[in-house]
């Protein structure tokens, strides 16, 4: 794993390692698990040190297309705790799917807390790793791991929502998509870039 991420530095090193960089992402063999919060469940408050919005108890979650309200897509994070994406109601939320083999992935990865930090009170940045460098879901380790190598703090977390399949029906990482305070999706932010994100960002607030 050192030798893929410290590639970022060695873009000849990624491509001796069999990872092809591109503009336009990577493309994976996708094998998230099956999982999800039951639709009709009351939604309940995971335990987690992360921002806890004030949940609606009117609120439904609708789908995963633009425009939609997002259903309650819940994941592990670096900690091993459960997240829920509808705790961070009322905050502007970045979804990020990435795999740990994508070098596009990486390079956008060393300026997630920047952007992060820039929007403290106003921002959630979820980097979600779909696949590590087998193409397996990501264990607790591997996304603890990540967060060191990038020196991120907001929340790492697997796919053990199945969310990427519904979102990136295309399997190209990086996939990036903005979530606003009232939890309603607003597509897929492309180019994959960290100018592009705090374009999107600065409109959602």
């Amino acid at each position: 794993m050192n030798t893929v991420f410290s590639a970022i530095r060695s873009p000849a090193l990624l491509l001796l390692s069999g990872i092809a960089i591109g503009a336009s992402g990577c493309v994976p063999v996708l094998t998230s698990p099956d999982g999800g919060p039951d639709d009709d469940a009351p939604w309940v408050a995971p335990e987690n040190s992360w921002p806890m919005g004030e949940v609606p108890e009117s609120l439904k979650g609708e789908g995963w297309s633009d425009g939609d309200v997002v259903k309650d897509a819940r994941w592990t994070d670096q900690f091993g705790a459960e997240v829920s994406l509808w705790q961070f109601y009322g905050r502007v939320i970045v979804l990020d799917f990435s795999t740990l083999w994508c070098g596009p992935c990486q390079v956008l990865a060393a300026d997630v807390q920047a952007t992060a930090d820039d929007y403290p009170d106003d921002l959630t940045y979820i980097t979600i790793l779909v696949e590590d460098l087998d193409g397996n879901v990501p264990d607790i380790e591997e996304l603890s791991y990540w967060g060191e190598y990038f020196e991120i703090t907001s929340p790492i977390v697997s796919d053990t929502a199945n969310v990427a399949p519904t979102l990136l029906p295309d399997s190209s990482y990086p996939g990036l998509f903005l979530v606003d305070r009232d939890l309603v999706i607003h597509g897929r932010i492309d180019p994959a870039s960290d100018e592009t994100i705090r374009a999107e960002i600065e409109s959602a607030l």
